[in-house]
């Protein structure tokens, strides 16, 4: 009986470590396009800066400018809150576990501390 516990709880491991894996991968992938959005964000608002200073551009082309600025800002903003809500996913399956009993506290820092997720 206590070896079929085992195995259960053994599989359990197995099965979260699987999913915080993909989780690590999906979080590492939005934290390096939000990186770079927010490099082409920094970048936009410095030309468009410069190039009010510089060459006073008509209105519509302010407009359309600042409508860029905006729209980049909107998609770093998804960006962060998707980010947001598979840590709090991630989170959450952890509690879960540890809940069921499962897993051990210890066991889940270690899984924790391992994929890097926090």
């Amino acid at each position: 009986k206590l070896q079929v516990n085992l195995h259960d709880e053994a599989q359990d491991v197995l099965r979260l470590c699987d999913v915080m894996e993909t989780w690590d991968v999906e979080l590492s992938s939005i934290r390096e396009t939000l990186e770079l959005k927010d490099a082409e964000l920094l970048e936009h608002s410095e030309n468009v800066a410069e190039l009010e200073v510089t060459s006073h551009p008509p209105a519509d082309e302010r407009s359309r400018l600042h409508e860029q600025i905006v729209d980049l800002t909107e998609e770093n903003s998804s960006l962060k809150d998707n980010h947001e809500w598979l840590l709090q996913c991630c989170i959450t399956e952890v509690e879960h576990h540890v809940k069921r009993g499962s897993c051990t506290t210890e066991v889940i820092g270690e899984l924790v501390l391992a994929t890097k997720i926090v």
